[in-house]
């Protein structure tokens, strides 16, 4: 398994409704499971640190944007489509001091790309996990489980190990 797809499988095994999965061998799979999986994520997720200068330059954009921003009439930023707005009024202001900002940090924004770079490839290696994925058989899922279920538990479901 890739560190993208472990990353994958713990989004499945936490986005997955459990109703109706019941048994002592699915309940036991499944905690020893998403325990081993959660902890992988964390160290995958963590592997992806950027440069302080970044996180700094990152911190003067959201500031940035946080003063040419569309706010209503207290002053809080106006969302649309889940999405903070930009004030039509500044957007040429804030464009050009953007442009200036990115001109003025290249460096720091290229080694930001590269440690993206890094990661990305980084996901597309194996992933070392710190025990072994515990597995069941297919007899031991209750009778009712969904299509979705069945397809985020099927990493463990031995006869689908092909």
């Amino acid at each position: 398994m890739k560190n993208a797809e472990v990353l994958g499988k713990l989004e499945d095994l936490t986005m997955l409704e459990m109703a109706g999965l019941a048994g002592v061998k699915l309940s036991y799979a499944l905690t020893c499971n998403a325990k081993l999986i959660g902890e992988e994520a964390n160290k995958i997720k963590g592997a992806l640190k950027y440069p302080k200068a970044y996180e700094e330059l990152r911190e003067k954009y959201r500031k940035l944007f946080q003063e040419h921003a569309k706010k209503d009439q207290k002053g809080n930023l106006i969302v649309q489509d889940n999405k903070y707005v930009l004030d039509p009024e500044k957007k040429e202001a804030y464009d050009k001091l953007v442009a200036e900002e990115e001109k003025a940090s290249k460096a720091i924004i290229e080694e930001a790309q590269a440690v993206e770079e890094e990661y990305k490839n980084f996901l597309q290696e194996e992933a070392t996990l710190s025990g072994k994925i515990v597995t069941i058989k297919l007899e031991h899922l209750p009778e009712t489980i969904t299509p979705a279920q069945m397809a985020a538990l099927s990493f463990m479901i031995e006869e689908l190990q092909n």
